[in-house]
Formats: C-alpha cells, sequence, structure tokens
C-alpha cells in the first residue's frame, strides 16, 4: 500500500495538479557508490547510523560498480565516489578502485582511514620482524584548524600535530 496517498504518482505532475519541478541532465561528472553501511567505529553524527552492527545496506560488489560504471560510460563522467559505512570494510573496495582508475577516473573515498592505517602498521611490523624493508602506502592528515593551513602534515598552534600513519615519519618543521 502506498504510504502517501496521491502523492509522488506522477513523476510530472503533483497531487494538486501543478507542474512539478525539474532540472534536466547536463552531464554527470562525479558517480557515487554508497559501499554499505557497515563501520568500525559509531558516530552520533553519522548521516546513515553506520556502526560495527548496521548492515542494513549490504556490500555493493566490485561486479556491480562495474556494470554502473559502463552505463555512465557515455557521460563526461570525472570522477566516481565511494563512501559508506567506512569504505575499507568493504572486501571488494581494492578492486573498485583498480576499476575506476582503470577507465581514467579519479577516485574519492570517504574514509575514517582506521582500516587501511591499521593494515599499514601490521605491514611495517611484519616488515620489522623480518629486517626487510617494505613500502607501504601512507596517508597524512590535514589540518583544517586555519584557513591557511593547506599542507599535508602541517601543524599550528592551535592544534595537535596531526596524526602520521607511517612510523619513521620525521617530525614536521
Amino acid at each position: 500500500m502506498n504510504a502517501l496517498p496521491g502523492k509522488f504518482r506522477d513523476p510530472l505532475w503533483t497531487a494538486k495538479g501543478e507542474r512539478r519541478a525539474a532540472v534536466s541532465l547536463s552531464g554527470l561528472r562525479t558517480l557515487w557508490f554508497n559501499t554499505g553501511t557497515l563501520c568500525n567505529i559509531t558516530c552520533a553524527h553519522c548521516y546513515i547510523e553506520s556502526s560495527p552492527r548496521n548492515d542494513a545496506l549490504s556490500y555493493i560488489t566490485a561486479a556491480e560498480v562495474c556494470g554502473f560504471l559502463e552505463e555512465a560510460a557515455s557521460h563526461p563522467l570525472e570522477e566516481v565516489g565511494f563512501t559508506g559505512g567506512e569504505p575499507f570494510m568493504n572486501p571488494e573496495l581494492p578492486g573498485m578502485l583498480e576499476d575506476t582508475m582503470a577507465l581514467g577516473l579519479r577516485a574519492l573515498v570517504l574514509t575514517n582511514a582506521m582500516r587501511p592505517m591499521m593494515l599499514a602498521a601490521e605491514d611495517a611490523r611484519a616488515a620489522a620482524r623480518a629486517s626487510t624493508p617494505v613500502d607501504w602506502p601512507c596517508a597524512s592528515a590535514w589540518t583544517t584548524t586555519a584557513p591557511s593551513t593547506t599542507t599535508p602534515n602541517a601543524a599550528s598552534a592551535a592544534s595537535p600535530a596531526p596524526w602520521r600513519a607511517c612510523a619513521g615519519w620525521p617530525a614536521p618543521g
């Protein structure tokens, strides 16, 4: 049964017989994917109430993303965004990123970065145990306390030093 009787039945006309507002699609520059609602943390301000227990949205698969990318190929697509939940909890995210970049598109991941940084730390510990040098991905925090602070690893007197994910990074300055 329709929860809103008489409303939203016609995409062009309202229930009162008035023409609906419409905006024609002139181009698709950014395509967004929600990778699922699971997250490794719970934030009170989360728009989708992601948490370690909220699996209301199942993980999207790399094959599904690939299908949507093929469908969007006729548009001037520039960027693909991934959000969630925590995108890095989706085990197929690396494949999605590879597919996106293989098409020459930018990839944007909205993440709390805890999962990839924990993996980088595990790689560093394993390399230290094996006494073998290793290359692992690193991320730096961008401070946002002052409008003029727009460089990685920049710290102001008003903010604590940014968190550095990679062991052995020198202190800024």
